[in-house]
């Protein structure tokens, strides 16, 4: 794990320079994954992950066996990016998973990601956990009380 540090140099009107510097390291914590998804299909929404100071990133989602139902890489082609205060990267792409599979909504459950990306100094980093998926999809067609 490698530790960036920044340095800010401020020139104020009256030639005065002023220094600040900070810390990061880049760890799982600049890859954020959302806990739950919610499909359905009347406000339709991606997955998406959040990624700060992190490219060349690739997202895999598997089922409870282990079956791999979605695949991509995501790249600077697909991102939304914001410079935060601290001069930090915060990417968010563009295009996501829509929780289907062969065609077909994924019953609700929980499903599991594996995310893996290169932060901006050089290092690979690696996430995997688990989220829970809601289908909303029977609540919405539901025409019967």
């Amino acid at each position: 794990m490698k530790t960036i540090l920044f340095i800010l140099s401020i020139m104020l009107s009256s030639l005065c320079i002023s220094n600040t510097h900070a810390q990061t390291e880049c760890t799982e914590a600049n890859i954020i994954v959302p806990e739950t998804y919610v499909y359905n299909t009347k406000n339709p929404k991606d997955f998406k992950l959040t990624l700060t100071n992190i490219k060349n990133t690739k997202l895999m989602i598997f089922d409870r066996f282990g079956n791999r139902l979605f695949e991509c890489n995501i790249d600077a082609n697909y991102m939304k990016e914001h410079i935060d205060e601290a001069g930090n990267k915060t990417r968010t792409y563009t295009t996501g998973w829509d929780g289907i599979y062969k065609e077909e909504p994924l019953a609700a459950g929980m499903y599991s990601y594996f995310v893996e990306g290169n932060c901006l100094e050089g290092n690979r980093i690696k996430k995997s956990g688990m989220f829970r998926l809601f289908n909303m999809t029977a609540s919405w067609n539901s025409s019967k009380p």
